[in-house]
């Protein structure tokens, strides 16, 4: 069997682009957020409630960034080199940034996202050499390149639970294509590792992107051709909402703003996703396809009590 691992080894270049591309929307929203021309009364408080319960907007925007005392770049290459596969301790890690960094202002959390998106910038040279060296973390083991470009979850999680978006205005769905697109091959990467010999099969289709993921044991590779395959259909943005935790996919459904195709497929990939309970996005995934199935479920009783009713 070939070894394939996605995005990684068939489109690094791509990859690379779009995870600068990812922070520079997110940094030019954090900058136009504070912005001196902007209405005073507009600009953000960073010590106001966030969208994610129990978080100031400070606490969101620290997660993401290279801070000292966190994971940067450079850890993670140094470990890939030494073929170290140990996933560090992310939620410390996180919680001693957020006490350490508890009085950052704008431009020390800016400082901070620019230190990422730079970092990354200049590994790009020398990541066709290491872009495919397994590397740690809440994905589990997978290729550094795989993921540098997962980040691009987190910085949409970021931008959208901070408010960053709504506050200035700044169009979106750039991003939300860029972390649908590194979320399909998170769940590819995180499949491709779960127990057993079975094959995990996913698609997203938006008016903006239309992507695909097939893995089997370790190996996964990305596709745009969907037809056959098990996938979640809406507008691009209401689909990043509800794959991210921010709306609930129960509503959605009942309103028709998304639609599903092979819920038994669906719900096959949320079972493959326990392997790593921490992936960006699987928890609001998982929450897609759990509802799906219970609805279903439901109806399908319905209809039997309706059909015993008739017959009585």
């Amino acid at each position: 069997m070939e070894i394939r691992y996605g995005r990684a080894q068939a489109d690094l270049d791509g990859l690379i682009t779009n995870i600068l591309q990812a922070w520079d929307i997110a940094i030019a929203a954090l900058v136009s957020a504070d912005s001196t021309d902007s209405d005073p009364n507009a600009r953000i408080d960073l010590d106001a409630p966030s969208r994610r319960r129990g978080s100031t907007v400070r606490d969101v925007l620290l997660g993401i960034g290279e801070w000292p005392h966190g994971v940067n770049l450079a850890d993670r290459r140094e470990a890939a080199a030494r073929a170290d596969t140990t996933p560090p301790p992310q939620r410390l890690i996180d919680a001693e940034i957020t006490q350490r960094y508890a009085g950052a202002d704008i431009e020390r959390i800016a400082a901070a996202w620019n230190a990422a998106r730079d970092a990354i910038e200049a590994w790009a040279p020398h990541a066709p050499d290491e872009a495919g060296a397994p590397i740690g973390g809440p994905l589990g083991v997978v290729p550094l390149g795989t993921m540098v470009g997962a980040g691009a979850v987190a910085i949409q999680r970021t931008v959208n639970d901070s408010g960053l978006i709504s506050d200035t205005g700044i169009d979106a769905s750039p991003l939300s294509r860029i972390a649908l697109h590194s979320l399909i091959d998170s769940v590819g990467a995180v499949c491709a590792q779960a127990p057993g010999d079975d094959d995990y099969r996913l698609a997203i289709t938006t008016p903006d992107i239309e992507i695909g993921v097939c893995a089997s044991p370790g190996s996964w590779h990305l596709s745009t051709d969907v037809s056959d395959l098990p996938r979640l259909i809406g507008p691009t943005e209401m689909v990043w909402q509800i794959t991210s935790g921010a709306r609930s996919p129960v509503t959605a459904l009942a309103r028709r703003e998304i639609e599903v195709v092979d819920i038994g497929g669906l719900m096959h990939v949320a079972r493959g996703l326990t392997f790593a309970p921490d992936l960006p996005g699987g928890e609001g995934l998982r929450a897609v396809f759990t509802a799906v199935d219970g609805m279903t479920s439901t109806a399908s009783k319905l209809g039997s009590l309706l059909a015993r009713l008739r017959r009585d």
